[in-house]
């Protein structure tokens, strides 16, 4: 599990997983079932699902908008680590170097990334054949390096 210290989230990841799955699964039982009703010919429960989808969707969005509202920025300094929680583990990602280019009016900022997995913080669940390192998050990062 996502060891708190070093957490990023204002939910612990299990919950905020299962919460997430609870509502795509509810939000898609009661569309469904909203159909099925507009099918059978029954506009009271058809009308009722289609308001327990956009009551869910309201929430859905004032707890994402309000979360983001009460968040605060963090500066990381260059060398030091960001954690993102995986569930089950944590990558950590720092700034390695950044260049500028300049040209005409604009300023064109390169930063390279350095990412890591941590494997303290693997589930003790988890398979031990999976692999334990991060995927690339850009396609350019499977190109090999020019010498």
């Amino acid at each position: 599990m996502c060891n708190p210290h070093i957490s990023n989230m204002n939910f612990p990841p299990p919950a905020a997983v299962l919460g997430f799955l609870a509502a795509c699964g509810g939000t898609f039982v009661a569309a469904a079932a909203a159909l099925v009703a507009g099918f059978i010919r029954k506009p009271r429960i058809a009308a009722a699902m289609a308001l327990l989808v956009a009551a869910g969707a309201v929430v859905y969005f004032s707890l994402l908008f309000g979360l983001s509202l009460v968040s605060r920025d963090n500066l990381v300094p260059r060398g030091q680590e960001k954690y993102f929680c995986e569930i089950d583990c944590h990558l950590a990602y720092s700034v390695v170097e950044v260049k500028t280019e300049s040209a005409a009016a604009t300023t064109r900022y390169v930063v390279t990334l350095r990412t890591r997995f941590d494997e303290t913080t693997i589930s003790s669940r988890r398979p031990k054949g999976c692999h334990s390192h991060p995927k690339p998050s850009h396609p350019a990062a499977h190109r090999p390096q020019r010498t």
